[in-house]
């Protein structure tokens, strides 16, 4: 009997349905084998996946615990299919350096996930433009971030009245405790406070913790940050958008940017060339003068809104995340909190207002905020990028068009690079003596390459002044019986901590004497 005699006999016993269904996966599986074919040969290596799906059925969530597994069979530099995509993941430092650092013009440009293509208009966003486009709309936001830096007394002056205004809030609090209800969810206070200061760089001015529109905006933010999360890097097809599954996040977006769009069109009606009063004000200077000269330019006037929302979306949920996770590891660490409280009294004394110069005479604060950015990055998977061209990387090829992803979080785990990295020690980034700064190159919380944060630096002058003048104040705990929980609270851009209550107790500091 010949082998077609006897597939013939083998189809015979079954329903035609049957057969239509088997031919249907044959032809699936035999498209996904040539499109998964190394048409640019040596790849780098990785798991093979499904038809359409890829490897998404298989993959570990969160992905970036899941990418860390497949991290310890492949390598540092792995490749798979999300769905149709191909999918680089640079999983050590050699590989982010030799992609996103030595061939940073090869991987500048940022891969735009359907989902977010969906979700609002992309002209005019820092965050997804790639090209001429980025660099003209970073060139802006970096010089007008510098003015506010080198106006730092300003600046300064306007993060230790918020960290001020923060002190009474949690003081306020903290009165209303009693024996039957102990602690406060400190997250929508610190979340207004921070976001006060790019409030004030952006729009001009700062919110009331007890404004209700301003409540509600910042809990739509922190809803939009949950719903778009790296799953939407996975989104397999446009039309899911448009389905039930997404009504709140499209809600969401609509309320954030009818917020952002009224701030804008009060600046255009009011707008003094002579009085640049925010960040608004120069976009709107520079656009104009542009226009007057002649020249081109990507700024345009009508998109200021979508550069505006994407420095302040970023800005308020990142660092508002940073701050929950600092305290959390400082309640867990009395003995670290009495320290460094110590050194504050030592270097700034009971009264003064404390100052960015002080930092360096404070050097275990930045530490403190290196070890918790280092175990809770902001962004656990960096911003995804996209090969410009095809470009070799360790002796293996990424093609034209693949997404590159930075597995942030694993290689801040990795043992490789860190001695005991599941411990919380902020001493492994001071020198002996504890006075200097010690430099990892496996500590990249704001990001590689020519991407890297361009709000980096004004985030730690942030994190320095406000947990400078809040530990002098106060020292902090849990209410009793409770335990710190340092679960995340989902994985989506932001690593989030899972609600929790804090209490406040006011410290007695000695009077200096004259």
């Amino acid at each position: 009997m010949s082998l077609l005699d006897c597939v013939i006999g083998a189809f015979a016993g079954l329903g035609l349905q049957t057969i239509l269904v088997g031919l249907l996966g044959a032809l699936l599986a035999l498209w996904y084998i040539r499109s998964s074919k190394q048409t640019t040969p040596n790849l780098p290596p990785g798991p093979v996946g499904l038809p359409l799906l890829g490897y998404l059925p298989f993959l570990k969530l969160p992905p970036f615990k899941g990418f860390a597994h497949l991290a310890t069979r492949y390598g540092g530099l792995i490749s798979l299919r999300l769905g149709t995509k191909l999918t680089v993941v640079l999983n050590d430092v050699d590989s982010v350096k030799q992609s996103l650092v030595k061939e940073a013009d090869v991987f500048t440009d940022r891969n735009v996930p359907i989902e977010y293509s969906l979700a609002l208009p992309l002209e005019g966003s820092l965050a997804f433009a790639s090209g001429d486009k980025w660099r003209e709309l970073r060139t802006f936001v970096a010089k007008a971030f510098r003015q506010f830096e080198v106006e730092k007394e300003k600046l300064e002056s306007v993060i230790v009245r918020e960290s001020e205004r923060l002190c009474k809030a949690f003081q306020d609090e903290a009165n209303k405790s009693s024996s039957d209800i102990q602690g406060f969810d400190p997250h929508h206070i610190i979340n207004n406070a921070v976001s006060n200061i790019i409030c004030s760089m952006c729009f001009g001015q700062s919110y009331e913790y007890s404004d209700p529109e301003f409540h509600h905006i910042l809990t739509v933010v922190g809803n939009s940050f949950r719903s778009l999360s790296p799953s939407g890097l996975l989104l397999v097809s446009r039309y899911f958008y448009y389905t039930p599954l997404y009504r709140e996040v499209r809600r969401n977006l609509a309320v954030l940017q009818d917020f952002i769009r009224g701030i804008v069109q009060r600046h255009q009606e009011t707008f003094d060339p002579d009085n640049t009063r925010d960040i608004i004000d120069m976009y709107l200077a520079e656009v104009r003068q542009l226009k007057e000269d002649g020249m081109d330019t990507y700024l345009k006037e009508e998109n200021i809104w979508r550069g505006v929302f994407d420095i302040f979306l970023a800005a308020s949920e990142s660092m508002t995340s940073a701050l929950r996770w600092i305290f959390l590891y400082l309640i867990d660490n009395p003995e670290l909190q009495s320290k460094i409280r110590a050194d504050i009294l030592r270097v700034i004394g009971p009264t003064r207002n404390p100052t960015i110069k002080d930092r360096d005479e404070l050097p275990l604060i930045e530490a403190t905020c290196m070890e918790v950015l280092r175990l809770r990055p902001p962004a656990p998977m960096g911003g995804p990028r996209q090969a410009k061209r095809d470009v070799e990387v360790k002796g293996y090829v990424i093609p034209e068009g693949t997404l590159v992803l930075t597995n942030v979080w694993y290689i801040h785990q990795n043992a490789e690079n860190w001695h005991e990295p599941e411990r919380f020690n902020p001493s492994r980034f001071l020198s002996e003596d504890g006075k200097e700064l010690v430099k990892n190159p496996a500590f990249m919380p704001y990001g590689a390459g020519r991407r890297l944060c361009v709000g980096d630096r004004i985030a730690r002058m942030q994190m320095f002044l406000f947990l400078t003048t809040l530990i002098r104040k106060f020292e902090y705990s849990l209410p009793d019986g409770a335990v710190p929980d340092f679960n995340v609270d989902g994985g989506n851009f932001t690593l989030s901590a899972v609600p929790f209550k804090i209490v406040v107790t006011e410290v007695e500091t000695p009077m200096p004497t004259h």
